[in-house]
């Protein structure tokens, strides 16, 4: 393939990627300029969304004037650069990192979407991928020395096995904050203020309860997710005391915590990469 062409391909992903960032700061600021009153969001709590639903039309046609503006404006910053051979090599390190930074912005994104009754935890991530974002950019030769001092040093075979070392075990700590909850009094009230434990009673905890009761699981109670769960997860909870809510979010807590764990270290067996298994753990988190 030809210079031209190929640095055409990466101009174009490279514009499509801040259009991209572009649309959702726009259609997070969007978001305040729409009728927010509480008297709205109790009689249709979806006006409160990231994107209510009678707007799709409007930021599709928004979106799309976006990424032909990208493009336009790129091509016409980077025109001269076309037949430039050097210039995806100066430039594919910063693209790399808006690409990790374009991802992380639109997971956020997804679960304010996801979760909008109770959106707080990602609007955090929000606003800290969205404020790393516009660093990038304004200090970009500075991180960029700073990316490659570090990957010399990562690299370096004199290194190599005591960091990989250190990184397994910080990432096994970081699973382990990132999803251990110090107060899950707390936690288990948020949900029973967001649903009142409705999906919960429904495929858990009412079968659980039946099954401590003696009841038969799909002969006196219905189990809507198999036999297996509410009979195991019964018998977990009498690890922290008896069958309760609290307690169930314990097990549900617990299990998950050993289960990333032991998915981290089968990937780090399975491929033998620190970082692809890391990555493949963030993803599955997330």
């Amino acid at each position: 393939m030809s210079t031209s062409f190929i640095n055409i391909i990466f101009l174009s992903a490279f514009a499509f990627l801040h259009s991209i960032q572009v649309f959702v700061v726009c259609a997070w600021a969007g978001r305040f300029f729409r009728d927010q009153s509480e008297l709205l969001r109790m009689v249709f709590p979806e006006s409160a969304r990231f994107v209510g639903n009678d707007q799709f039309s409007f930021w599709t046609i928004v979106f799309v004037v976006i990424c032909v503006a990208g493009q336009l404006i790129t091509f016409a910053i980077c025109r001269r650069t076309l037949q430039d051979a050097g210039f995806l090599r100066r430039w594919r390190s910063y693209a790399a990192v808006e690409g990790v930074l374009t991802f992380l912005l639109l997971s956020a994104v997804f679960k304010m979407i996801l979760y909008d009754d109770r959106p707080q935890l990602a609007t955090y991530a929000f606003y800290v991928v969205a404020g790393l974002t516009f660093l990038n950019k304004i200090f970009w030769p500075e991180i960029k020395n700073a990316l490659t001092g570090m990957y010399a040093t990562l690299t370096d075979p004199k290194n190599t096995l005591i960091f990989r070392r250190l990184f397994n075990a910080l990432f096994v700590v970081f699973i382990f904050l990132l999803i251990f909850v110090p107060d899950p009094e707390s936690a288990v009230a948020r949900i029973f203020i967001g649903e009142q434990f409705h999906h919960w009673d429904m495929f858990i905890t009412g079968t659980g309860w039946a099954y401590t009761m003696g009841e038969i699981v799909d002969i006196d109670v219905i189990s809507r997710y198999g036999l297996g769960m509410p009979i195991i997860v019964s018998q977990l909870t009498k690890i922290f005391g008896g069958y309760n809510h609290v307690n169930l979010f314990l097990v549900f807590m617990w299990v998950c915590l050993i289960y990333y764990m032991l998915w981290y270290l089968l990937m780090r067996l399975w491929t033998g990469s620190v970082t692809l298994s890391m990555a493949a753990l963030l993803v599955a988190i997330r």
